[in-house]
């Protein structure tokens, strides 16, 4: 069985893991978003499966926002600063799916957080 983790945005579940990659589906609660974070050690996949919101990214110093809706695919690569924000009307969920060589939530620097998570 598969534990739910709570986060102030919303929830995630980790579905499969192994030691080459994990596989998680994330809810973010209507209006709520992550953090802008980045990744040093991963590349993540997301297919969004339910909801609409925004996804930013900046790589290369160029930053970009994307709306996303079910059915939209994106890749998160390494380095990359990262958000994913919930429509203001309906949560967003997506399936995340996580390749690289260190696969752990340490491996997470928060850039901007509304929840007060800096790292």
């Amino acid at each position: 069985m598969t534990i739910k983790i709570d986060k102030p945005w919303g929830w995630y579940q980790v579905i499969y893991s192994s030691d080459q990659y994990i596989i998680k589906i994330l809810r973010i609660k209507a209006g709520k978003r992550i953090s802008l974070q980045s990744h040093k050690h991963r590349d993540e996949f997301w297919t969004v499966v339910m909801g609409s919101g925004i996804y930013e990214n900046s790589g290369l110093g160029i930053s970009n926002k994307y709306r996303l809706k079910a059915g939209s695919m994106v890749g998160v690569y390494k380095n990359e600063k990262h958000r994913l924000t919930a429509s203001e009307d309906s949560d967003i969920e997506i399936v995340e799916v996580q390749k690289g060589d260190y696969l752990s939530e340490d491996d997470i620097t928060r850039y901007q957080d509304d929840f007060g998570r800096i790292t």
